[in-house]
């Protein structure tokens, strides 16, 4: 990282995670090739009052002393935060300010995630909101690994509180926290680089100004380019309406992006730093990125932006373990069947593929007025994509999407786009896909209703064409279509998630129409 006048102010980096992740070799690793580069100071505490504990002494059992009562802890907690705020007014700032770099081992969030550690018997949440009001690092390097590969080099914490720890430094950050995720059970020199490129994304990023987060307050689902008006316009891209409430605000944000409004909107947060650390070798020079947070926690969707403010590519990150497998499966498979879709259906085209990244065409899509309704000659692509390779005998089944959604398909000049291929398969249910578009549909925009989806399944209205174009490009018969739907109600049940809004949604949508098929 080579110094500048942009850079001349220091930095704060904070290394955290579990007992056992490697902290020490990581600081260590920086320490000596950040040194000739900068002015260092490593630290442990950030406060100047004297502590219990012997500085730099290593604590081998981290759980084993008891905890505090409340009154003692809440004692305790004062004594700190009020060292806290000494140390970080009288002894980092003025070294950060004069260009000097500060690593922290642990420091505040790790309270928080492991009272126990400190003898507090004080809630996670006190210490998390009090964490919120005091100064933050401008990174934090969160080190994590398998609780299986961590207990194999240290056995100070148990395995279930491994688990508990990597989950907690995933979840509960934060917003405005800035963090990227290490994979600790690297080689320590991969363990390196790739903590050095976060700090240099963290750096390029503080010099290309602050972005818009949407929502402005809490925690941002939406990180979008301030300026030029081109790129805040073309950032909004990120989110594709499904509903008419929905529909209306996208249209008013590109209004007041298109307007220049987004330069009056409060400075946001920088997305996390994985983002920017994988996404830092596809944006062109002088580019842009809007980025997107999905409902699992270290995944995003974001858009790449050329210097004049045009879409050029679309990419999925995943930082956790499930997330990468699933994109890796979702490149294989766009491999596999994008050759097997007919006009007007068409999939997105690959551009990249690595690690925890997926990287693909940017699709100009118009936005839909009812994109609950199903097209006819999309239902009729899809029954053709069924039939699939006519060499192959699959018998009674097909090709499936298997997420064949309204928020799945985008609408474009010369035909439709299909995203999301991580669950197709050979080998799927005949109609699957055309009553699993209907079926979401119903169940999570309302439309089309109940009545109509029964009364599609007896050939009338738009929900009947839908069907029987898929059927008969298939070769299915459109008068079975009660008995599969029935069987496609059973066994989508299974995919749904109780413990989420839409997989309650989904299953009680599902319920109600088994009822109804069966009296």
């Amino acid at each position: 990282m080579n110094k500048s006048k942009a850079e001349a102010k220091g930095a704060v980096l904070s290394v955290v995670g579990p007992d056992g992740v490697g902290k020490s070799t990581l600081i260590d690793s920086l320490v000596a090739e950040e040194l000739s580069i900068h002015r260092m100071m490593r630290i442990r505490n950030v406060g100047i009052l004297p502590r219990r504990t012997v500085p730099g002494a290593p604590v081998t059992e981290p759980h084993k002393d008891p905890v505090y009562s409340t009154g003692v802890s809440l004692a305790k907690l004062a004594y700190v935060l009020f060292d806290y705020v000494v140390g970080w007014t009288f002894r980092i700032r003025p070294f950060v300010r004069s260009g000097g770099w500060v690593v922290l081992e642990r420091g505040w969030w790790d309270m928080a995630v492991d009272p126990t550690r400190y003898r507090m018997k004080l809630p996670a949440q006190l210490l998390l909101r009090l964490g919120r009001l005091l100064p933050k690092a401008d990174l934090l390097l969160v080190l994590e690994a398998p609780p299986a590969v961590v207990f194999a080099r240290k056995q100070e914490l148990t395995l279930d509180e491994l688990e508990r720890q990597m989950r907690v430094w995933r979840d509960l950050l934060p917003s405005e926290q800035k963090r990227v995720f290490l994979n600790a059970a690297l080689p320590p020199g991969e363990v390196l680089a790739s903590a050095q490129r976060s700090i240099g994304s963290m750096r390029t990023a503080a010099r290309h100004g602050t972005p818009v987060n949407l929502p402005s307050t809490g925690n941002a689902r939406w990180v979008l380019p301030r300026t030029p008006r081109s790129a805040a316009e073309s950032g909004l891209h990120i989110y594709h309406p499904v509903t008419l409430r929905g529909l209306g605000a996208w249209q008013l944000a590109r209004a007041g992006a298109t307007m220049g409004l987004f330069s009056l909107l409060p400075k946001g947060s920088p997305p996390e730093s994985t983002v920017e650390e994988m996404l830092g070798p596809h944006v062109p020079e002088g580019g842009a990125t809007a980025v997107a947070r999905t409902n699992y926690a270290g995944r995003y969707v974001a858009l790449v932006l050329n210097p004049e403010g045009r879409s050029v590519a679309v990419a999925k990150i995943a930082s956790d373990e499930e997330g990468r497998s699933k994109l890796q499966s979702e490149a294989i498979r766009i491999g596999q069947f994008s050759g097997c879709l007919s006009p007007p259906l068409s999939s997105p085209r690959v551009l990249a593929h690595e690690d925890g990244l997926l990287l693909m065409e940017a699709i100009p899509w118009e936005p839909r007025a009812r994109p609950w309704r199903l097209p006819t000659e999309v239902a009729s692509s899809l029954g053709h994509f069924f039939v699939g390779d006519k060499e192959e005998k699959l018998g009674e089944a097909g090709f499936t999407h298997g997420d064949f959604a309204p928020w799945n398909l985008l609408k474009t000049k010369s035909g439709w786009v299909l995203l999301d291929w991580e669950e197709a398969r050979r080998g799927g249910e005949p109609c699957w896909d055309v009553f699993h578009y209907l079926v979401q549909a119903h169940a999570l925009l309302r439309r089309p209703s109940r009545r109509a989806l029964l009364s599609g399944l007896d050939g009338r209205g738009w929900v009947g064409d839908s069907i029987r174009a898929y059927a008969l490009s298939a070769g299915l018969a459109v008068r079975d279509a009660p008995e599969r739907f029935c069987s496609y109600l059973e066994a989508s049940q299974k995919d749904l998630d109780a413990e989420t809004d839409d997989g309650r949604a989904g299953l009680r949508a599902r319920r109600a129409l088994l009822d109804l098929l069966r009296d």
